[in-house]
Order: structure tokens, then C-alpha cells, then sequence
């Protein structure tokens, strides 16, 4: 079983994104990364679908919080057998994204929360507790 999260870029492309994450991950195809390069806990790819999967009233909320629709979107998917280790992996590769990229990051908690750099670095509690505590085997 696998969750997913998504990194929302407010100006990145692919050729901003790709070379940065060839560096820090293996790439399995176009578009496609496992992440850490040994014994990978996330699967790394486009997100293309965000106008057609999510409501409109999610969509104007990122727009409101990112300022305009993503430039792109990026998917990581926990591998779910590494519980919290994938968590913790996924935490730290939003905050490096987050750091290179503006943009912002979302566990999917369904509350409509989006997180930005800040947010990470601070620990910030939201309505659904923090950044992808709603994957977390042990709290």
C-alpha cells in the first residue's frame, strides 16, 4: 500500500526540477525517481492531473495560498512498508524541494491544508496535526 503527497511549484519546469532531483535520486524512467538512491522509500513523479482530480474550491485555495496554479505539481509516494522512515524521508526531500523551489507542500489530509517552508521548518500544527502525521505509525 502506498500514500501520496504532493509538492505544488509556484515557477519551477522540468528543466529547473529534473537536473536537481537527478542529483539526489535515481531516475526509473522520464519523470519518474526513486528516492533515497539505496534502498529507496519514495517514488518520485509528474503529477499532471491536479485541475481534473481535484474541485474547484481546492483549486482556489491553492491558487490563493501559492498565489497562482502550480507550474507543475510532483508526486511522492511513500512506500508504506517503510512506515515512518518514509515519512521522515518524504519530510526532508519537501524541505529540500521547498528550499530550492518556491512552491508548496501537501500530505493530502483532506482538510485543504498546504504547507509552505516555513510551516515545515517550524513544526507547524495544523487542523489534522502536523506535516504528515496522518501517515505516521507511531505519534
Amino acid at each position: 500500500m502506498a500514500e501520496s503527497i504532493f509538492i505544488h511549484f509556484a515557477t519551477a519546469t522540468w528543466d529547473d526540477l529534473a537536473p536537481w532531483l537527478d542529483q539526489r535520486a535515481v531516475r526509473s524512467g522520464d519523470r519518474l525517481w526513486h528516492y533515497p538512491a539505496s534502498d529507496y522509500t519514495l517514488l518520485l513523479y509528474e503529477y499532471p492531473d491536479l485541475q481534473a482530480e481535484h474541485e474547484p474550491e481546492d483549486l482556489e485555495r491553492l491558487r490563493a495560498r501559492l498565489g497562482r496554479l502550480p507550474s507543475l505539481s510532483l508526486c511522492l509516494e511513500l512506500r508504506r512498508s517503510r512506515g515512518d522512515q518514509a515519512c521522515d524521508a518524504a519530510a526532508a526531500l519537501a524541505a529540500d524541494l521547498l528550499r530550492a523551489f518556491p512552491g508548496l507542500a501537501d500530505d493530502d489530509t483532506g482538510g485543504g491544508e498546504y504547507w509552505s517552508l516555513a510551516d515545515l521548518e517550524a513544526d507547524v500544527q495544523g487542523a489534522g496535526g502536523r506535516f504528515l502525521d496522518c501517515y505516521r505509525v507511531s505519534q
